[in-house]
């Protein structure tokens, strides 16, 4: 049963491997470069003219609007909330996510799974397990291309605060990732769980935006997972918030949580 367990996870990891290494090299090129543009401007005057043309939309999800003593450090961290990087494993996440449960029920192919020797449980937790893993890869991705391009171009950065952003940034996938697998283990139909994980993200951006940017409407923020991923904060204080990374581990952890107790009771026919 053990092999048959392994051969299963083989599987899932051979028919995504294409999107994992794209994902990474996408990543990867993307805190790099970062890293590199940035570390053009020599001087506190060339920073606050290049902040000039960063969307204020950016400013604000970033913490840094409103910043007197502009840094590099503080642009640096922007590949942290960036949307290219949230783009793609937001996409990743929801992807693979919706095609581990409800892609499988609604295919037809979960009878085929499910007719080896390996329990539902086992099924569920390889899914996550690969979810988990694939969302901290591709964090890894940004880290590293962000810590290759400072090392490269001789950026003095402190290595802990951008592992601590990354780890940060890691929990907030975790917890997305975690209510999309929540979805797909009640779901039956894989467009059922995109559209509604990626109207929950929109909306998300939306309370995001009008709490930072209509003061009567800030109390929106706080209703976002985006209000526990703060990369200035960590700039600053050089710690990651207790509270943020509790509230992520425990949305995270009980979407998987669910699924798995779900996805082990119900009925499996669409």
């Amino acid at each position: 049963m053990k092999l048959i367990h392994l051969n299963l996870i083989r599987k899932i990891v051979f028919d995504q491997w294409r999107g994992y290494v794209l994902s990474f090299c996408l990543l990867f090129l993307f805190g790099y470069v970062n890293t590199w543009v940035l570390s053009a401007f020599s001087n506190k005057h060339d920073l606050n003219e290049f902040s000039r043309y960063i969307p204020k939309v950016l400013q604000l999800t970033a913490g840094i609007e409103g910043v007197r003593q502009l840094t590099l450090h503080h642009l640096i961290m922007l590949a942290f909330t960036h949307p290219l990087p949230l783009a793609v494993i937001l996409t990743f996440s929801i992807g693979f996510a919706a095609k581990g449960f409800a892609g499988e029920i609604e295919n037809g192919t979960i009878d085929l799974v499910m007719a080896r020797p390996i329990t539902r449980i086992q099924f569920a937790a390889s899914y996550i397990g690969l979810i988990i893993t694939g969302v901290a890869f591709l964090t890894l991705s940004v880290y590293y291309g962000t810590f290759v391009g400072a090392k490269t171009f001789g950026v003095l950065f402190p290595k802990i605060i951008i592992q601590r952003g990354a780890l940060n940034y890691f929990m907030l996938h975790f917890a997305f990732a975690g209510l999309a697998t929540a979805l797909s283990s009640v779901s039956g139909e894989r467009s059922q769980v995109v559209d509604i994980s990626i109207g929950f993200v929109i909306l998300q951006i939306f309370f995001e935006l009008f709490g930072k940017t209509i003061k009567v409407l800030n109390s929106l923020h706080y209703l976002t997972l985006f209000s526990c991923h703060i990369p200035t904060e960590i700039l600053m204080t050089r710690h990651l918030n207790p509270l943020h990374i509790s509230i992520l581990t425990a949305v995270g952890a009980s979407g998987f949580l669910f699924s798995l107790i779900y996805f082990n009771r119900r009925d499996l026919i669409k």
